[in-house]
């Protein structure tokens, strides 16, 4: 149910001057390596002089710290959802910014139990 409130849409992880198939990539193997303040300083050219009762970060692999801090200056509160299980190894280093940022979230949320306790320690769950 929406709120009626309009929101601002931003593109997913794919960059229309690269094929999808290399940022994909490269977003999995390095962790968005050198991607973080290009996607920061792209967001805020689009949000301009804007601002928000709350920032709604959608899994968040490409979100760095200092994108969610300055989130901060626009908003009330910084909440990211991340249906996927960043706190597994098997995305090799996708959820690099994502973990590095996630202190610094007002809200993190998670589909699955079994997530809660790494979030709540702000890393990936320990190998059985």
């Amino acid at each position: 149910m929406r709120s009626g409130l309009s929101t601002p849409g931003f593109p997913s992880t794919r960059c229309r001057s690269f094929p999808s198939g290399i940022t994909d990539a490269w977003v999995v193997r390095t962790g968005a390596l050198g991607l973080g303040k290009f996607v920061e300083n792209w967001m805020f050219r689009q949000i301009g002089d804007e601002t928000f009762d709350v920032v709604f970060v959608d899994h968040g692999e490409l979100v760095d710290p200092s994108c969610v801090r300055r989130f901060k200056t626009i908003s009330n509160v910084v909440v990211n959802y991340n249906q996927d299980n960043p706190y597994v190894a098997q995305d090799m280093r996708k959820w690099r910014l994502f973990l590095k940022a996630l202190p610094d979230y007002d809200l993190a949320v998670t589909p699955r139990g079994s997530s809660v306790a790494p979030a709540k320690k702000g890393r990936r769950a320990a190998r059985p």
